[in-house]
Formats: C-alpha cells, sequence, structure tokens
C-alpha cells in the first residue's frame, strides 16, 4: 500500500514542470516537420508525375471533390461525450487532481484545441489539417507524489475512459494522423530540480494513414511501475496526445487528416513496496 509524506513541493515547480514538457513537445513537433521536409521533395516528384496523367480526366475531378468535402465535413463534426461510469477513488488520487496541463501547436492552416479538467477529470483535444498544415496536441491530468520511506517499487494504475474519432483522405498525396496514451512520471529534487522522467509512456491508439475509424472505451487500463526513493518527489500524469498532417485540395489530387480524443480519467490509484 503506498504511503506519502505530509509534503508540498516548492510553489513555482508546477509552471517549472509545465514549461518543461512544453519545450519537450515543442522539440518533437519541430522535428517532425523536419523529418517530412526531407523526404518532402522526392514525394511530390513521384505524386507529380501521376497528377499529369489524370490532370484532364473528369471522373478524377469528381472522386477529389468529393474526398475534399468529406474531410471538411469530418474536420468540423464532432463526437459525442461517451456516458463516463463514475469510479471511486482506489488508493492515493481521486478528483479533483492537483494540476492539468495542455499543450498544441500548428503550421499552415492546421486547427488544434485542447481542454483539461482536475476538478471533474475530464480532458481533450481536437486536431485537423484544414487546408493544408500540420496540428499536434498534447493533454495530462496529474499530482505529485513523494513515497513515505527509504526506496521502493512504486506501482500506478489508471482506469480512464476514452472515446476517439481518427480520420485520413488523400489522393495522389499524402496524409497521416497518430494518437497516443500512457502514464508519465518525472523525478524532482526536494527543492523543484528537475531528475528525469522515469516513465515515458507512449501506447498508440491509432495510426491512421487513409480511412476513417471510432472507438469507445470504458475502462481503458493504464500501468506503468518505476523504482522511487525519499529523497525526491515524482510528478504523475495520466497524458494522451496526437498529430495529423495533410496538404489541402486541389482540383485533381489533395489530402486531410484529423483526430478527436475524450478522455475521463475518475483516479489514479498507486501502490509501493
Amino acid at each position: 500500500m503506498a504511503v506519502a509524506i505530509e509534503w508540498e513541493p516548492p510553489a513555482d515547480f508546477l509552471e517549472k514542470s509545465g514549461a518543461r514538457l512544453n519545450a519537450m513537445f515543442q522539440k518533437q513537433f519541430e522535428q517532425r516537420l523536419a523529418e517530412k521536409k526531407d523526404i518532402l521533395p522526392v514525394r511530390k516528384a513521384l505524386f507529380q508525375i501521376q497528377r499529369n496523367l489524370v490532370k484532364d480526366d473528369k471522373n478524377i475531378q469528381g472522386v477529389v471533390k468529393d474526398l475534399a468535402e468529406k474531410s471538411r465535413r469530418l474536420g468540423k463534426s464532432r463526437i459525442q461525450d461517451s456516458t463516463q461510469p463514475q469510479f471511486q477513488a482506489a488508493l492515493t488520487f481521486g478528483l479533483p487532481f492537483t494540476w492539468p496541463w495542455t499543450w498544441k501547436a500548428t503550421t499552415g492552416d492546421g486547427e488544434a484545441n485542447v481542454a483539461a479538467s482536475n476538478t471533474t477529470g475530464n480532458m481533450s483535444f481536437d486536431i485537423w489539417s484544414g487546408d493544408g498544415g500540420t496540428a499536434s496536441a498534447s493533454i495530462a491530468l496529474g499530482n505529485y507524489f513523494r513515497p513515505a520511506t527509504g526506496k521502493s517499487l512504486m506501482h500506478v494504475y489508471a482506469n480512464p475512459s476514452i472515446s476517439r474519432h481518427s480520420w485520413a483522405h488523400q489522393f495522389l498525396d499524402d496524409s497521416s494522423t497518430h494518437g497516443f496514451i500512457g502514464i508519465y512520471i518525472g523525478e524532482y529534487t526536494l527543492t523543484g530540480a528537475f531528475v528525469r522522467a522515469v516513465v515515458d509512456q507512449r501506447i498508440s491508439l491509432w495510426n491512421t494513414e487513409s480511412g476513417s475509424y471510432s472507438t469507445t472505451n470504458s475502462g481503458y487500463s493504464l500501468f506503468a511501475s518505476t523504482a522511487v526513493n525519499s529523497n525526491n518527489f515524482y510528478e504523475v500524469w495520466v497524458w494522451a496526445g496526437g498529430d495529423c498532417d495533410g496538404d489541402g485540395w486541389g482540383v485533381f489530387s489533395g489530402s486531410a487528416a484529423g483526430a478527436e480524443l475524450k478522455l475521463n480519467v475518475p483516479s489514479m490509484s498507486i501502490y509501493t513496496f
């Protein structure tokens, strides 16, 4: 069973923690853009050959128009909130959580919206590449924990409910969207200095490059384990994120992608051994 010391981290800890997570995801976002830029000329050259072959085909023009209209409709639609089962806080952390955190970034015509409520346990994001762009988003809810005794092994459990919809459409072009969920645990000194990320769990929820998919789960089981010690304290988050990219639509070619994810996190359970 988990035993925690009655103790609070430095007053500026949350601000510094959020800034560090923002910087980490921004760097990863920029790395993905750079990787795409490296391969883009070759992909564009190959697609241009195919586009030249169909540039006067009225049937192809109709197919692209239909896909463009479908993509714009999906980009603006929203999934309904699923019925969220209510669970009692199992051991240590229940509502309200100490901290919510959100981050987003876009390029071009991409759109991203994020939300996280520490009082309800609800968090969500929706992303869309728009008429040519990229979008990325991350969300989290969490608390801090300091073990009461020496060195021990910490187990963290969470059982969030999730609803998600992801889609990607393209014709003679590229588009994709990816999403994850997991547990993040950061280790800090008692003065608030970051030591390391002891758990950086990102379980793939979707990897969509073509088509449209929706799923719901009333209890998605998450688990993580790490060694801990009472000379440090730990931030424990349930987090999720996603990204998408597409080039928009022309007359004979184009692409778009998007996704939406809604979660309810009723509690997080911590055991130490």
